[in-house]
């Protein structure tokens, strides 16, 4: 039993990708174009920046096709809740309706967010830190997402909820998502910008070291993860309150996920669903379970029957004398 969990680890953890870090254009200047940048990844194991190679955002992008489905787990705070938003679901229906033109998507988490939508499952909570949303993943991450958009640390940033500190809290809760889900590719956001000139100083030191974790701390770890620049992606004046985005802000992040995930399509770091909690391989485990316990009686049972040759026929075949 434990080979056959250490080989599955194995093939689960095989491939070692770098991280990268995805600028996404200022959209002062929406044009038609690509979603996200078609250009050839390098092939070196360099973590370049991708400058210059995007082009802003459309507001109708071609989806690329996937090849595989998607299991999302929307992770973070109120902004992946979609507080603030008019129809209260946030980036997350412009996500899903957008993205489904390239492919099935389930959207998970373990509650469901105000608004109407199909896949309304999410794992994003109002005011949450960084150590409160690495408690909430623990919910969905059993359910094995194949891709993660992660977007926290604006409540620690803001009330200064040990700032400094922020980005270790970061780091914990993607040493944990490595652990639990190692196949999965995690779209990691920089926090949107700031009305507030002082917290937005707090903004721009968090965002950096988010660089910094995604370049060497998780690339040392093999973990595939993309950095998506969200605070480029929304505009000051498209903030509601100074900190929830309105809904053009949300449209603006969708896009950026949605460039994010075809990205990582591009670079083949998306793989296939698995089931959910291992779901057939704990089939099989009890089908063997089963099996084990079936011939484990059937042998004796069997033996006794020779030995005191009380087989009889019937109807049904040969079975011990007295029984059928």
């Amino acid at each position: 039993m434990r080979f056959s969990f250490a080989i599955a680890h194995l093939i689960l953890s095989f491939p070692t990708i770098r991280a990268i870090t995805i600028p996404v254009p200022d959209l002062k200047s929406v044009q038609t174009g690509p979603l996200f940048s078609n250009s050839t990844p390098p092939s070196n194991t360099t973590d370049t920046p991708l400058s210059n190679t995007t082009t802003p955002l459309t507001p109708n992008p071609t989806i690329l096709q996937r090849k595989h489905s998607l299991r999302v787990l929307p992770l973070g705070d109120s902004l992946t809740y979609g507080f603030a938003s008019s129809d209260n679901n946030g980036y997350r229906r412009i996500f899903y309706d957008l993205g489904s033109q390239g492919g099935k998507i389930e959207m998970i988490g373990s509650h469901k967010g105000l608004g109407v939508m199909e896949q309304n499952s999410n794992e994003g909570w109002n005011a949450y830190t960084i150590a409160q949303i690495t408690e909430k993943a623990t919910k969905s991450l059993p359910k094995n997402p194949n891709i993660i958009l992660l977007l926290a640390g604006t409540n620690d940033i803001g009330s200064d909820n040990d700032a400094v500190a922020a980005p270790a809290r970061m780091a914990a809760l993607l040493a944990k998502i490595a652990e639990t889900t190692p196949n999965a590719a995690v779209l990691l956001s920089t926090i949107p910008p700031s009305a507030d000139p002082t917290r937005q100083l707090r903004n721009d030191a968090y965002n950096a070291q988010l660089t910094t974790l995604v370049q060497t701390q998780r690339h040392r770890k093999g973990q595939k993860i993309l950095l998506v620049n969200i605070d480029q992606a929304v505009l000051p004046t498209q903030l509601i309150d100074g900190i929830h985005p309105t809904d053009e802000g949300y449209r603006n992040m969708a896009l950026a996920w949605l460039a994010g995930v075809e990205e990582v399509e591009k670079r083949g770091w998306i793989d296939a669903p698995i089931p959910e909690d291992g779901l057939a391989l704990n089939i099989i485990l009890a089908i063997a379970f089963a099996a084990v316990i079936v011939f484990g009686l059937a042998v004796p049972i069997a033996v006794c029957c020779l030995r005191q040759k009380s087989w009889k026929r019937s109807k049904y075949g040969f079975a011990l004398g007295g029984i059928i």
